[in-house]
């Protein structure tokens, strides 16, 4: 008489999948909905971002060739209608110091050539007015 042998493993390895399979869905629809609410995954970039859309639009609206002083500051208004006012010209100074290697941030290099994009003035005390 032939006898049925079963492995148990087999049944442990698809109860681990199925396992591992709802984890991995509940953990998609947790980050779907994060990003439903705006949930920022990056809070450092979001911060540089926001400070580099400020200055592009501080330069659409004074001219491509002016900078805000040291003492600027920039309102920022946000989807939610929030607003927040941030010392541009404080970031620009920020943003060279990084680049020297003189702050605790540093610049990418995709940073730094955004910067260069909008013609950033690395040594203020060098500019034409």
């Amino acid at each position: 008489m032939a006898s049925i042998v079963t492995d148990n493993n087999d049944n442990n390895n698809n109860s681990n999948d199925t396992i591992n399979l709802r984890k991995q869905l509940t953990q998609e629809l947790k980050k779907r909905r994060l990003n439903t609410l705006g949930f920022i995954w990056d809070p450092i970039t979001f911060v540089w971002e926001t400070y580099f859309k400020a200055l592009k639009q501080f330069k659409e609206k004074n001219g491509k060739h002016q900078w805000p002083p040291q003492i600027y500051e920039h309102t920022i208004i946000y989807k939610d209608g929030k607003k927040e006012i941030i010392k541009l010209g404080v970031w620009c100074d920020t943003q060279r110091q990084a680049k020297k290697g003189n702050r605790r941030g540093n610049l990418t290099e995709k940073q730094i050539c955004r910067l260069n994009c909008i013609d950033f003035i690395w040594e203020p005390s060098a500019r034409v007015t």
